[in-house]
């Protein structure tokens, strides 16, 4: 998809609640053929549809293999757009949490963007739809920080690299959250594919949540939670495996949807149900991205021509434009408008 950037039309949502793993719903309607304009949801699961189906790296892809090349790839991930507050860069504040303020300028109203790297790689899209019900976005994220409030580690389930600086910073972020004053804060965490918890390890995690949510509205009593679902880990590198293979980028994308039904497997499936639990015990909507990345059993590295990964996991600056739209419905539609 271009780089152009349409005003968001808030017309309907997929949002799912139900605790089973994630699969397509059934679109009877050829949206192509229609002549009923497809929502952005609708229009963004389509063309996952046609790229599930594909096998040859089209030509004049966005951004360029050569751009996702080398030490500087990351430049094309959309967390670039908050490395001036990050903690990880910018060690001041590990004990001094600042936003950095996008969206609406002149808005009037605050959205809260609050996790680790995959909060932060949705920062483009998130500013474009801050920017379209005319908010503010304060964007605060730790990358490899845990998002729910559970200790940090340098080894273990929890691991960070900086693990004493993410404790820290979660210490104080909370405080920094309510001083902004947010009418709706939405998370994401990126604990996905490589985290396997045994089940005690993942009842800590789901009490994390349960604090999160706690300690939020403490602050907050009548803030609205979002949260949104992990997106897929690769089992490679998306711009590696495409330089290597063109003529047969299938072999680039996710392939294990299914889920074991206990939520802390090595799957997508498996993700989903964490994340929904998650969401639960943070008192969150969950929104389920996952649907404008994946089919039923297929996530394609490579979308309308547009590379979805800037490495395994984190999603590029150019999918967040693409999605923008479809995500505002989604956020919309839970209620956040």
């Amino acid at each position: 998809m271009r780089r152009v950037v349409a005003s968001l039309t808030i017309a309907c949502s997929i949002v799912f609640t139900s605790p089973s793993a994630w699969s397509e719903p059934a679109v009877e309607v050829n949206l192509a053929k229609s002549k009923v304009t497809p929502t952005a949801v609708e229009a963004a699961r389509a063309r996952v549809t046609t790229a599930a189906k594909m096998s040859r790296l089209p030509a004049n892809v966005e951004p360029t293999l050569q751009s996702l090349a080398g030490q500087f790839g990351y430049r094309q991930i959309g967390y670039v757009m908050g490395l001036t507050c990050s903690p990880y860069s910018k060690t001041s504040l590990v004990t001094n949490p600042q936003p950095c303020w996008l969206g609406d300028s002149k808005g009037t109203r605050t959205i809260v963007l609050y996790g680790d790297s995959h909060a932060g790689s949705w920062i483009p899209a998130m500013d474009e739809y801050a920017r379209s019900i005319r908010a503010r976005l304060a964007v605060f994220w730790f990358p490899g920080c845990p998002t729910p409030s559970v200790v940090a580690s340098a080894s273990g389930p929890f691991y960070s690299s900086r693990a004493a600086d993410c404790n820290a910073w979660s210490a104080r972020v909370i405080g920094a959250i309510g001083a902004v004053n947010p009418f709706a804060v939405v998370m994401a965490s990126g604990y996905g594919v490589t985290h396997s918890f045994t089940a005690p390890d993942y009842q800590k995690w789901m009490n994390g949540w349960t604090l999160l949510g706690n300690q939020l509205r403490a602050k907050m009593p009548r803030v609205a939670l979002y949260n949104l679902a992990t997106t897929p880990y690769l089992r490679q590198s998306a711009p590696l495996c495409l330089s290597a293979q063109p003529n047969n980028i299938g072999n680039c994308g996710f392939t294990s949807l299914s889920s074991t039904g206990v939520g802390y497997g090595l799957n997508l499936g498996d993700n989903r149900l964490r994340d929904l639990a998650a969401s639960r015990a943070a008192g969150a909507v969950f929104i389920d991205v996952v649907q404008l990345f994946c089919t039923a059993n297929f996530c394609p590295a490579v979308i309308d021509g547009t590379i979805v990964y800037g490495d395994d996991h984190h999603i590029t600056t150019a999918i967040n434009l693409d999605l923008a739209p479809a995500l505002g419905e989604l956020l919309a539609s839970a209620g956040l408008k």
